[in-house]
């Protein structure tokens, strides 16, 4: 059994004079889970990428950019690599090591994502 930690938001502040930034505790009503978080990035992600191979977006043999994925999504790069991986375990992108990742093929049979 893994162990959850809440996510703590703070409101931090630099100070003019130093280096040191105040935050101050705001306090959660609802405590959200960094394990849940990234899953529901991950899942974005996943979900965002595959809806542009179905519809089109992606061609057969185009380059997935991370980076602009990153800013489409307004995440870190990290959940875009994890959904990447999973859509290469399933054979919609091939990922090659220090080249990216580009659209392998377009399965018919594909479900639309709800």
């Amino acid at each position: 059994m893994t162990t959850q930690l809440p996510v703590v938001i703070y409101m931090c502040t630099p100070l003019a004079d130093t280096k040191h930034t105040p935050c101050i505790n705001f306090g959660l009503e609802e405590e959200i889970y960094m394990d849940d978080r990234k899953t529901r990035l991950e899942e974005k992600a996943y979900e965002y990428i595959l809806q542009r191979i179905i519809d089109g977006t992606y061609a057969v043999g185009d380059f997935v950019n991370q980076r602009d994925l990153t800013e489409e999504l307004h995440m870190s790069r990290t959940p875009i690599k994890a959904a990447l991986s999973r859509l290469s375990g399933e054979g919609y992108i091939r990922v090659f090591p220090y080249s990216g990742a580009f659209v392998s093929h377009y399965h018919n049979e594909t479900k639309e994502i709800e």
